[in-house]
């Protein structure tokens, strides 16, 4: 292993990839690497290096800020949102450690992070199936024809597989195989892009696709100044718990952020309508153009009240709401997610009838239902039970938040 080292400019006027910089004590390391202070030490994947431990670890580092990419103690690369130090502290034999500091130059463009060899789409068509089967067994791509089988393959060996099983598949039925899709005529209609909400949101969503498309994640990232907040719970170096709300809200806004920057700019697909689902509404708005202050709108969510306190954590807004109709909100209170026609929620109301608190929790839940994804507040004992555990089991999820 062989590390250049270069004045910037000489590496720039000669062409050369600059993998990153030397740092400085202002700098302050967002990834830590070495065996001295807790980080990423690299003797848990290859074992100890011995006199190339430094080596090593500097190498690493250097590759991990060339590509963007959070390395883990015994866990897959994530990307690395951000700026990008990284600081290297090695153990020495018989002297002290040895420390150096590296950060990302911002004139280099990032490379893409591939775990795997990238798999490539292949089109094979006719005037009908029989021709576009004909196609794909000589090997003879063309995506002219109506008639389209489109197989996702890797290397050639992987394409001559798929391709005589796709012809197969075609002429003698059976399942789908793996990466072959046909259409006997092109797909017609308008095209939508649906914007989920937060509770779709889990650690590490989105990882392959970010390490492989650096260039959107930085055309995301301009346009939004707090996206390393957003995305730290998803790839930093915590827990991969999100520790409010907002995270899973604003993790989710990133991912829905960079689909759409994919779709659009680099497979040029425009939408006739967009979808939006609970928080996905405004993920639509700021995807497509219509809202530009994305940074602005997540600073003020996790500094203001509404998204704190008042609609989430002590659920303030509900219970100013309660003490306004009579109602003791002494209590703990949980939140769902009901997932159930309205007419069935409503049954299941009419069923507490006779229950020591029913008509006080029935005022409590009243107008807080609302079409199939309904979101409501109970008492944690007597609302649990009337009527959020008469619904079928799996129908009323909690979202795990408890406030008292």
């Amino acid at each position: 292993m062989v590390l250049t080292l270069k004045r910037l400019d000489d590496a720039r006027r000669a062409g050369d990839p600059v993998f990153a910089l030397l740092g400085n004590d202002a700098d302050v390391a967002t990834l830590t690497l070495g065996d001295v202070t807790p980080g990423v030490d690299l003797a848990t994947r290859f074992g100890k290096a011995h006199a190339a431990n430094g080596l090593l670890h500097v190498a690493a580092a250097a590759l991990a800020l060339r590509h963007a990419a959070r390395l883990h103690d015994n866990a897959s690369a994530t990307p690395w949102v951000g700026e990008r130090v990284a600081a290297v502290s090695v153990s020495v034999l018989d002297a002290p450690p040895a420390s150096l500091c590296l950060r990302s130059d911002s004139h280099s463009e990032v490379t893409p992070w591939l775990d795997d060899a990238p798999a490539r789409l292949h089109a094979f068509s006719g005037a009908n199936q029989a021709e576009a089967i004909a196609s794909a067994r000589a090997g003879r791509a063309a995506s002219d024809g109506p008639a389209r089988i489109v197989i996702v393959a890797a290397s050639d060996a992987e394409l001559a597989t798929r391709r005589e099983q796709a012809c197969r598949w075609l002429e003698q039925g059976g399942p789908t195989p793996e990466g072959v899709a046909f259409r006997a005529t092109p797909i017609v209609g308008d095209t939508a892009f649906v914007f989920t909400g937060a509770a779709a949101a889990y650690p590490g969503m989105g990882r392959e696709l970010a390490l492989a498309l650096p260039r959107q994640v930085a055309a995301v990232a301009a346009r939004c100044s707090q996206m390393q907040a957003a995305t730290d719970w998803i790839y930093g170096p915590g827990d991969g718990k999100p520790k409010h709300p907002l995270d899973q809200l604003w993790g989710t806004s990133f991912v829905c952020q960079l689909h759409a920057e994919v779709t659009r700019h680099l497979l040029g697909l425009k939408p006739t309508a967009t979808i939006g689902y609970s928080s996905g509404e405004s993920n639509a708005l700021f995807a497509m153009g219509a809202w530009n202050d994305l940074g602005e709108m997540m600073l003020a969510s996790r500094t203001g009240s509404a998204f704190n306190d008042d609609l989430v954590g002590a659920f303030n807004a509900p219970r100013q709401w309660w003490q306004r109709q009579g109602l003791t909100t002494d209590t703990t209170w949980e939140s769902y997610v009901v997932a159930a026609p309205v007419t069935e929620v409503r049954a299941a109301r009419q069923r507490t009838a006779g229950a020591p608190d029913h008509h006080q929790h029935r005022r409590r839940l009243r107008n807080r239902w609302r079409s199939r994804r309904l979101s409501a507040c109970g008492a944690k004992d007597r609302a649990r039970t009337y009527p959020v555990a008469r619904l079928r089991h799996g129908r009323a999820l909690p979202r795990g938040r408890r406030n008292s």
